[in-house]
Parts: structure tokens; C-alpha cells; sequence
């Protein structure tokens, strides 16, 4: 049996936020299961996973902030 990997897992695995490692679960970036409120992945779907380009500021909290 593969291993599962939590946001945890997969944020240290690819430098990066918890938060962003639960993007990319909520937006199907690879399959997952949620058990409540957990994702889990595959360690095998992850393998060969590209995490998403971003430059820099593309996708920050004010991003989609107006300014006054």
C-alpha cells in the first residue's frame, strides 16, 4: 500500500504553505480524498507533480483587493 500524505506532507515536500498544499487539493491538482477535514494524497499521484508556475505577487492575499 502507498503512503498518504496530508497538506502537512506535501507543504514541506514542495516548499510551500499549508495553505497552498490545501489550493492545490481543493482545485483537483491531483486525486484526493478529504476525511473530515483532511485531505490525502497519494504519494504515488504526487511522484511526478509540477507544482503550478507563479511569479511573483500573481496570487497574493491582495490580489483581488481594491484599492481605496
Amino acid at each position: 500500500m502507498n503512503d498518504l500524505l496530508t497538506t502537512a506532507d506535501l507543504a514541506l515536500r514542495f516548499n510551500v504553505s499549508r495553505t497552498t498544499a490545501a489550493r492545490w487539493c481543493r482545485d483537483n491538482e491531483f486525486p484526493t480524498v478529504k476525511v473530515g477535514n483532511t485531505w490525502l494524497v497519494d504519494s504515488q499521484d504526487v511522484e511526478n507533480f509540477q507544482p503550478p508556475s507563479q511569479t511573483p505577487g500573481s496570487r497574493g492575499w491582495k490580489a483581488g483587493r481594491k484599492r481605496k
